[in-house]
């Protein structure tokens, strides 16, 4: 199976940029959770669960998930 984009350049260029740039955005969510979790865990940061629990209602809220 095959996906094929398209963009429609010059005009979609930041259509584009956004599409080659998603997966990098998607580990820095991943890598800021995981430190969240690490610092409530281990540093006894309990005050950052609540942050951690908007990151997750705001990916919810688009229907996306972070592994």
């Amino acid at each position: 199976m095959k996906a094929i984009l398209e963009f429609d350049l010059p005009e979609e260029r930041e259509e584009l940029e956004m599409s080659l740039t998603a997966y990098r955005y998607y580990n820095v969510l991943c890598d800021l959770d995981n430190w969240l979790r690490r610092e409530i865990k281990y540093n006894d940061r309990h005050e950052l669960q609540e942050v951690r629990d908007v990151l997750y209602t705001m990916l919810d809220d688009e229907n996306l998930e972070i592994h």
